[in-house]
């Protein structure tokens, strides 16, 4: 299973940036605008069939972080749909940009009434109402610690994986919990550079500066241990800015094997 889970997300990892600009490969998930490319997702629902195509259109805005008009689309879903408990998932899921920030106490308020609109609505089927039971995990906690939170949403959302194996979007959102979960995600893969190095994005926006540091050298290390030098500009990249918010030096480091350590 864990095999199987890392396989994943190194496809996600490396495909999820560009996303947007796979639509010309497969069928585009058209809304107002015709020629709108956004990859595909398959997310079966069980509220009216006409909502299926707008549904998959808001789970594919998620991934590719266009939050703003994922929310927009579920909102218009459970108008169309009053009876589309799954819906309120959809809303709830655009309000917590997981490697980006985290929901304020208003914004935890909020959200985990939506996702209580969805539950008491009731879901169809058992796979619905699972993805609503497991945002609900992170929501209706908030005076627990941000790191309570998303670790329990993260135990969640495995459970939910390991139930529908061969459903992709469930193993997409728990991927993507881990990444919310700097510090777990960066032990599950150090010997693949990109991994090594994803943390230091969450890092970086919370200011926690030499975690940051420390995941790029990681990465780069990584990819000069496995001859991969091409992945390390990225990390550098990070490394070079990281470095000078804390006023160190952003010379390139020299990784000793015999020490283990950057001198």
């Amino acid at each position: 299973m864990k095999l199987r889970l890392l396989a994943f997300l190194s496809l996600l990892l490396c495909s999820i940036s560009l996303l947007a600009d796979q639509g010309h490969q497969s069928q585009s998930l058209a809304h107002e605008d015709a020629n709108e490319k956004l990859g595909t997702a398959n997310f079966p629902i069980s509220c009216a069939v006409s909502q299926q195509k707008a549904f998959e259109r808001g789970v594919a805005l998620l991934h590719s972080f266009r939050y703003d008009k994922a929310e927009q689309q579920f909102k218009d879903i459970a108008a169309a749909d009053p009876t589309c408990a799954i819906a309120y998932w959809g809303e709830a899921m655009s309000q917590w940009h997981q490697i980006w920030d985290r929901p304020d106490a208003a914004t935890m308020k909020r959200q985990l009434a939506v996702v209580q609109k969805g539950q008491k609505l009731g879901a169809k089927t058992p796979r619905e109402r699972d993805y609503l039971d497991a945002l609900a995990v992170f929501y209706q906690n908030p005076s627990a610690s941000f790191e309570v939170r998303v670790n329990a949403y993260s135990q969640a959302m495995e459970k939910l994986h390991e139930k529908y194996p061969e459903d992709h979007e469930a193993a997409a959102f728990y991927g993507l919990s881990l990444l919310a979960a700097a510090r777990r995600y960066g032990q599950i893969a150090p010997s693949a550079p990109h991994a090594a190095h994803m943390p230091g994005h969450i890092f970086a926006r919370l200011g926690l500066w030499q975690e940051d540091i420390d995941a790029n050298l990681a990465s780069i290390a990584a990819a000069e241990q496995s001859g991969s030098t091409g992945h390390e500009l990225h990390a550098m990249d990070f490394l070079n800015y990281a470095y000078l918010q804390v006023g160190g030096t952003s010379r390139r480091a020299s990784w000793s094997p015999r020490s283990a350590a950057w001198t």
